[in-house]
Parts: C-alpha cells; structure tokens; sequence
C-alpha cells in the first residue's frame, strides 16, 4: 500500500523490516540481535543456518552481502532518523 500511495521510503523501510523479523523467526535469534548483526548471524558462510551450504563459499559471502546492504542501506537509516 505504502508503495501504491508513492510513500517509498516507508515502503523500503517496512519491506526490510519484515525481512528482519522473517529472519529472525526463521533461526529462532534472540531479540537482542539486531538489523546488520542479525543478517551477518544469519547469513554466516558455512557455518549459519540460512547460508546455502552446497554453494561456492564466494556465492555465500554474496547472499551476506546482499541482506546485510539491504537491511544497512534500507532499514537501518529510516530507523534512526526522519
């Protein structure tokens, strides 16, 4: 809705939020794990329990990458300011 009304900045904001809290759901973090420490938990080369461990390690540190700039870039700014 946010998206449709032209509001995207609260549209990036909420869909990376849900993404945390999927996340979060997913591997059972504690609370206290937050935004870039939750992805980087998440999403740790081999050793994680979202990271794909059939792939090239290079492929895992790319998912990483990808959710950690998303939630830094997206979530984390909207968060803290206006």
């Amino acid at each position: 809705m946010a998206f449709m009304r032209g509001d995207f900045d609260f549209a990036a904001f909420h869909s990376m939020k849900q993404v945390a809290v999927a996340v979060r759901e997913v591997t059972k973090s504690s609370g206290s794990l937050l935004s870039t420490k939750l992805m980087q938990d998440a999403f740790a080369p081999r050793k994680s329990s979202l990271a794909d461990k059939s792939a090239d390690k290079g492929e895992q540190v790319g998912c990483l990458n990808l959710f950690l700039g998303a939630i830094a870039f997206y979530k984390n700014p909207h968060s803290h300011e206006t």
